[in-house]
């Protein structure tokens, strides 16, 4: 005889039943500074090992983030951006390039580096926009040689803002540096000299690094202002001196 399963009576609550929970790995604790003197007394360490693992990880992180500096690598230095480690500027300054400016460009001076249909130095007579629907992408500016104004020659907006290639003005002979040999035929090529010293990093091409958590970037900033700080000081005291000596001679 078979049986039917019984039912639960109408409104009874069914309880949920309680999942089971992972058993605990238990290790003994290995022989060691804190194991007591007494072997007879010693009693298992409950270990769980997925906290274990957890813990060990995280304290490792921790001490490397702070040892080591993942911008300077621990040397508490890193490269200038403002000169890109040179420690002096380009031509220019902090500008990369000529600036030409299309709505008044016209009446500019421009000195070529290489000479170009025989003559440096050029006067812009005229402009043509950039017209993409007519294929053409961007804009130009017509030059005519000063010393011979029927020598003209059209070049690209984006040539003539290369330092490289063009100076802004008339510049001599002594405002750049010249490689190869003047009687050539193509003559000498200029090349635009160097810039003043960079004030960002004070021409060294490092600064101290600022990333947070750097302890020797903090170290070399404080060591950076202290320094800054008394040769204030001493140049105050300088000039009260100096003031004070005049105040007496008159």
């Amino acid at each position: 005889r078979v049986l039917a399963p019984r039912r639960a009576p109408r409104g009874a609550v069914r309880r949920a039943v309680p999942a089971k929970k992972p058993s605990l790995i238990v290790h003994a604790a290995s022989d060691g500074d804190d194991a007591p003197a007494d072997a007879s007394a010693r009693h298992p360490r409950l270990v769980d090992p997925s906290n274990e693992s957890k813990k060990r990880v995280t304290t490792t992180g921790a001490k490397r983030a702070v040892d080591t500096c993942v911008a300077c690598g621990g040397v508490g230095v890193v490269e200038c951006r403002a000169c890109g480690g040179k420690g002096i500027l380009a031509a220019g300054g902090f500008h990369a390039k000529n600036h030409v400016d299309m709505a008044n460009v016209v009446g500019t001076n421009w000195t070529a580096h290489r000479r170009t249909k025989g003559w440096r130095h050029f006067e812009c007579i005229g402009k043509s926009p950039a017209d993409k629907a007519n294929g053409k992408p961007r804009a130009s500016v017509h030059l005519a040689a000063t010393c011979d104004r029927d020598v003209t020659v059209w070049v690209d907006a984006k040539e003539l803002k290369d330092r490289n290639l063009w100076s802004a003005g008339w510049k001599q002979r002594e405002d750049l540096d010249w490689i190869g040999d003047p009687d050539q035929p193509g003559g000498a090529v200029a090349v635009p000299k160097p810039g003043a010293p960079c004030v960002a990093c004070d021409g060294e091409g490092r600064v101290p690094c600022s990333r947070r958590g750097c302890v020797n970037g903090a170290e070399r900033v404080r060591k950076q202002r202290e320094v800054i700080e008394r040769t204030e000081r001493t140049f105050k005291k300088v000039i009260k001196a100096t003031r004070g000596e005049g105040t007496e001679g008159e």
